[in-house]
């Protein structure tokens, strides 16, 4: 009766030994599928990094030339102004420059007739009339551009101011 009373302490022993090494091995596969985890969200922070910077460098190589070419749109505008008097060779450079600039992503912004829109135009002033609506730009002082459809230089603009309106409400108030 010993042995079979040795056998089973020996057997409980043994199942013990074997539970407490399950739990080790539950333990250790928690603790691995944690790792594991976490090295896969630092995995795809390191590429979301990666892709961040990737982008912010493109940016700024493609806007890096904004200074210097922001220095030819006045040249440029000089050259427009002079070429009114009809010259050929002013005509050539200035179609040049037209090119460089189209090749850069440069573009002039509209104006004329069209809506104010604070991003891309500069109000210097304000001009009452019966000809035009609100907020439209009658008359650009300065040329505006965008590079890559970022404003470069916003166009210097003078936007008109309906006198009808004011006219309307003081009626309509009773003055």
């Amino acid at each position: 009766m010993n042995d079979e009373s040795d056998k089973e302490k020996e057997i409980k022993s043994l199942k013990r030994e074997i539970k407490k090494e399950k739990e080790k091995i539950k333990s250790l596969k928690k603790e691995l599928d944690e790792k594991k985890d976490q090295l896969l969200r630092t995995i795809a922070d390191f590429q979301n990094y990666k892709k961040r910077v990737k982008k912010e460098m493109n940016e700024a190589i493609k806007y890096s030339k904004e200074e210097l070419i922001s220095k030819f749109l006045d040249v440029q505008e000089n050259l427009e102004r002079v070429n009114e008097l009809n010259s050929k060779g002013l005509q050539l450079i200035m179609n040049q420059l037209k090119r460089i600039f189209e090749e850069e992503g440069i573009k002039e912004i509209e104006a004329v007739g069209k809506k104010f829109d604070y991003e891309l135009h500069h109000a210097l002033s304000i001009v009452e009339t019966n000809e035009h609506d609100d907020g439209i730009i009658i008359e650009e002082i300065k040329k505006g551009y965008l590079i890559n459809d970022r404003v470069l230089r916003p166009s210097l603009v003078m936007v008109a101011k309906s006198k009808n309106k004011d006219k309307k409400s003081k009626t309509k108030r009773g003055e």
